[in-house]
Protein backbone atom coordinates (compact mmCIF):
# COMPACT_ATOMS: atom_id res chain seq x y z
CA UNK A 1 0.00 0.00 0.00
CA UNK A 2 0.88 3.44 -0.62
CA UNK A 3 0.59 6.48 0.86
CA UNK A 4 0.13 9.71 -0.18
CA UNK A 5 -0.99 13.35 0.93
CA UNK A 6 -4.46 12.21 -0.68
CA UNK A 7 -4.71 8.93 0.94
CA UNK A 8 -7.68 7.82 1.92
CA UNK A 9 -8.46 9.41 5.35
CA UNK A 10 -9.62 6.41 7.30
CA UNK A 11 -6.17 5.19 6.64
CA UNK A 12 -4.73 7.90 7.50
CA UNK A 13 -6.48 8.13 10.90
CA UNK A 14 -5.87 4.49 11.38
CA UNK A 15 -2.48 5.03 11.28
CA UNK A 16 -2.56 8.06 13.32
CA UNK A 17 -4.71 6.45 16.21
CA UNK A 18 -2.31 3.40 16.31
CA UNK A 19 0.55 6.03 16.66
CA UNK A 20 -0.26 8.20 19.17
CA UNK A 21 -1.92 5.39 20.95
CA UNK A 22 1.42 3.81 21.20
CA UNK A 23 3.67 7.35 21.90
CA UNK A 24 1.30 7.34 25.10
CA UNK A 25 2.34 3.84 25.93
CA UNK A 26 -1.44 2.55 25.57
CA UNK A 27 -2.46 -0.40 25.11
CA UNK A 28 -6.08 -0.65 23.31
CA UNK A 29 -7.73 -2.28 26.30
CA UNK A 30 -6.42 0.93 28.28
CA UNK A 31 -7.60 3.45 25.80
CA UNK A 32 -10.83 1.65 25.45
CA UNK A 33 -11.05 1.72 29.20
CA UNK A 34 -10.41 5.34 29.16
CA UNK A 35 -12.75 6.70 26.46
CA UNK A 36 -15.92 3.90 27.62
CA UNK A 37 -15.20 1.92 24.58
CA UNK A 38 -14.61 -1.53 23.67
CA UNK A 39 -11.67 -2.75 22.45
CA UNK A 40 -12.60 -4.39 19.45
CA UNK A 41 -13.66 -1.11 18.22
CA UNK A 42 -10.14 0.73 19.10
CA UNK A 43 -9.01 -2.35 16.99
CA UNK A 44 -11.61 -1.90 14.44
CA UNK A 45 -10.92 1.52 14.05
CA UNK A 46 -6.46 1.17 13.97
CA UNK A 47 -7.89 -1.25 11.30
CA UNK A 48 -9.81 1.10 9.33
CA UNK A 49 -12.59 -0.50 9.43
CA UNK A 50 -14.70 1.89 11.19
CA UNK A 51 -14.27 5.56 11.21
CA UNK A 52 -15.25 7.58 14.54
CA UNK A 53 -18.16 10.40 15.08
CA UNK A 54 -16.70 13.86 15.58
CA UNK A 55 -17.40 13.12 19.79
CA UNK A 56 -15.52 10.40 19.48
CA UNK A 57 -12.42 11.87 17.89
CA UNK A 58 -12.47 14.45 20.22
CA UNK A 59 -12.75 11.73 23.60
CA UNK A 60 -10.06 9.83 21.85
CA UNK A 61 -7.78 13.06 21.37
CA UNK A 62 -8.16 13.90 25.17
CA UNK A 63 -7.25 10.66 26.24
CA UNK A 64 -4.48 10.62 24.30
CA UNK A 65 -3.57 14.13 24.72
CA UNK A 66 -3.22 15.11 20.88
CA UNK A 67 -5.10 17.68 18.92
CA UNK A 68 -8.24 16.06 17.02
CA UNK A 69 -7.14 17.61 13.49
CA UNK A 70 -3.64 15.69 14.14
CA UNK A 71 -5.32 12.23 13.78
CA UNK A 72 -6.94 13.71 10.40
CA UNK A 73 -3.19 14.98 9.16
CA UNK A 74 -1.01 12.83 6.94
CA UNK A 75 2.24 12.00 8.62
CA UNK A 76 4.70 10.13 6.68
CA UNK A 77 6.66 9.43 10.07
CA UNK A 78 3.21 7.67 11.11
CA UNK A 79 3.83 5.15 8.71
CA UNK A 80 6.10 2.10 10.39
CA UNK A 81 4.28 2.13 13.52
CA UNK A 82 5.17 -0.39 15.98
CA UNK A 83 2.98 -3.20 16.09
CA UNK A 84 1.98 -3.49 19.73
CA UNK A 85 3.53 -2.85 22.91
CA UNK A 86 4.94 -5.45 25.41
CA UNK A 87 3.01 -5.26 28.01
CA UNK A 88 5.80 -6.18 30.53
CA UNK A 89 8.55 -4.01 29.77
CA UNK A 90 6.51 -1.63 27.97
CA UNK A 91 8.88 -1.75 24.78
CA UNK A 92 7.66 -1.29 21.59
CA UNK A 93 7.72 -4.65 19.24
CA UNK A 94 7.70 -5.63 15.42
CA UNK A 95 7.61 -2.68 13.45
CA UNK A 96 5.06 -2.83 10.50
CA UNK A 97 5.86 -2.47 6.99
CA UNK A 98 4.13 -0.86 4.98
CA UNK A 99 4.22 -0.95 1.15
Amino acid sequence: MTYSKNHDLKIIFSTNLKYYRIENNMTQSELAEKVNLSIKFISDLERAIFSPSIDTLAEIAKALNTESYLFLKYDKNHENVPNRLDLKTGNRKKKIKIN
